[in-house]
């Protein structure tokens, strides 16, 4: 028996993309209007013994949420990027970090000594350009609830005017003269009259040039300075060196200029309170790309797809039916909901889908009731899924859940001398499986937008099939595969285009008699079982929104 698929209308798909394209422009506006001035913040989980640690940093991302002109953003990327520095709160190693993760204003807690030299935690927020903004000191040990009304209460109003907030000076930035450590004005002081001379013997004119000297003032010969130039608190390049007047030796103590260092050591280093020097790690360091992902993504889209179905038997007969296009509808949500918990490789999966897929009998031998009918195809899948990321944001993980690949349809039947019997010609069919498989995710930025690729595949081995309202044989085995893979492009404001290219399919062998006949000549037979081979085969164009 032939199949001919009629027109395909569908006005319910047509009416659902005008209500998706009218209701995108007022979805993106109704979103994007409550942050139109807000400042992407993200907040740094708080260290050291007292701070209130992750606890205190979900406290005030909490309170955050209340603050009109905030708008709380993960800071998972951000941390993993401060973390492979050495000096993370320097301005000229934060400042790229923030721009490129697109966050305005970062908070950090730590416990620190604060202005009357006791330990406090120290709060400081910092700005795009990675010079601190604003800072307080709060007592240690607070519940963690306490501290973020309190960090609230005193940062609310440096929020509402952080532009026009200048750059503060933190408390320890400068280390007491009673200290042995070295300061940074004795490292980093011109030669200028208003630079206090160090303190030197009286010497008279007849005395030796080479005299005796207090230890921190006498300047190492050359060669002395090359032997030991990784101990010098500043590490200057060949061509900083070259560059610098020829001027009157002034002895300062710790200062060395090394004319013979390598190219690329780094030149910018600080002095801490202790006298040990930290170097700052230049922005090559950082890869550009970072960890790229987002937290969650909602897509819907229009479906277009091919379906087969065929049947070999054992002993009898053999169907082949297929639908060379039909058009449908899907969903699909993408989350990592432990992200902002600290566990960023554990995320879900849901997607379904729905297509109405009509057909046309043909019956060449007696008429089949009904000539004209419209099959239901569904597929649904929950997966639990993890991941690991390398530095520039590709990851590889494993999934593990349930799929389901079903039809269903109206009964044929025939009438065979005046009795009704069932004349499956096209099958409807339940396919219940565990779904076990891999993914990769490739991130990429191209200028400010992004761009992502993932590739899915799921073996389906644990798996119940079924067709209905008969079928070819008495049992069957069945195993079956999914595969998937998409291009995901962002747009504006979080708003993205997707394209999917994806199949779904069973195989199943059954054996002993069923409870489906077909004609054999001009008699009715029943089925003994046999193989079948039954799968979907489409792509997918949609919009969605993701974060």
């Amino acid at each position: 028996m032939a199949l001919q698929p009629p027109r395909l209308v569908v006005p319910l798909l047509v009416a659902a993309a005008a209500a998706l394209v009218v209701a995108a422009p007022a979805i993106a506006k109704k979103r994007k209007a409550p942050r139109a001035a807000a400042l992407n913040v993200a907040v740094l989980p708080f260290t050291g013994k007292g701070s209130g640690g992750n606890d205190a940093k979900e406290a005030l991302e909490l309170e955050l949420e209340l603050v009109e002109t905030a708008a709380v953003v993960a800071s998972d990327a951000v941390a993993d990027d401060t973390r492979r520095l050495r000096t993370p709160y320097q301005a000229d190693a934060l400042a790229p970090i923030l721009s490129r993760r697109a966050v305005d204003v970062l908070v950090t807690g730590e416990r620190a000594v604060g202005k009357d030299d006791e330990d406090v935690l120290l709060v400081v927020a910092y700005a795009k350009d990675g010079a601190p903004r604003f800072f307080v000191e709060l007592p240690l040990g607070r519940d963690p609830q306490d501290t973020a009304v309190a960090v609230i209460d005193a940062l609310r109003p440096a929020l509402s005017a952080w532009k026009r907030q200048r750059p503060v000076k933190l408390p320890g930035a400068e280390p007491k003269r009673a200290d042995r450590s070295v300061r940074m004005a004795d490292v980093l002081a011109d030669d200028d009259e208003d630079a206090a001379p160090p303190r030197r013997e009286t010497v008279s004119k007849a005395e030796p040039a080479r005299r005796r000297a207090e230890p921190e003032d006498v300047e190492p010969p050359r060669a002395a300075r090359d032997q030991h130039r990784d101990t010098s608190p500043l590490a200057f390049t060949k061509d900083d060196a070259d560059d610098e007047p020829a001027r009157p030796k002034k002895r300062k103590r710790s200062l060395s200029i090394d004319d013979d260092a390598p190219e690329e050591t780094v030149a910018r280093s600080t002095i801490d309170d202790a006298g040990r020097r930290i170097d700052a790690v230049d922005e090559a360091e950082v890869p550009a790309d970072g960890a790229l992902a987002h937290t969650l993504a909602v897509t819907a889209a229009f479906d277009g797809a091919t379906w087969a179905y065929s049947f070999d038997g054992d002993a009898v007969g053999s169907a082949k039916v297929n639908a060379a296009f039909f058009p449908g509808g899907s969903v699909a949500v993408d989350a990592w909901p432990m992200r902002s918990f600290g566990v960023p490789w554990l995320g879900l999966e849901a997607d379904g889908a729905v297509a109405f897929v009509p057909f046309r009998i043909n019956a060449r031998q007696v008429p089949v009731t009904p000539e004209a009918l419209t099959a239901t195809h569904y597929r649904l899948g929950v997966m639990v899924k993890g991941r690991y990321a390398l530095k520039n944001g590709i990851a590889f993980g494993a999934r593990l859940g349930y799929r389901y690949y079903g039809a269903s349809i109206e009964a044929q039947t025939v009438d065979v001398g005046g009795q009704t019997e069932n004349l499956t010609v096209v099958p409807g069919f339940e396919f219940h499986t565990a779904a076990i498989g891999a993914e990769a995710f490739v991130p990429i930025l191209l200028g400010k937008q992004r761009l992502e690729i993932d590739l899915k595949a799921d073996a389906l081995p644990l798996t119940y099939y079924e067709e209905k309202p008969d079928d070819p044989g008495g049992t069957s085995l069945a195993y079956g595969w999914y595969a998937s893979a998409g291009v995901r492009y962002d747009i504006v404001a979080g708003f993205y285009g997707e394209l999917r290219g994806q199949t779904i399919g069973a195989i199943a062998d059954y054996s002993n008699q069923g409870g489906r006949k077909i004609f054999v000549g001009d008699q009715l037979e029943t089925l003994a079982g046999g193989d079948v081979l039954n799968f979907t085969l489409g792509f997918s164009a949609g919009v969605g929104f993701m974060f």
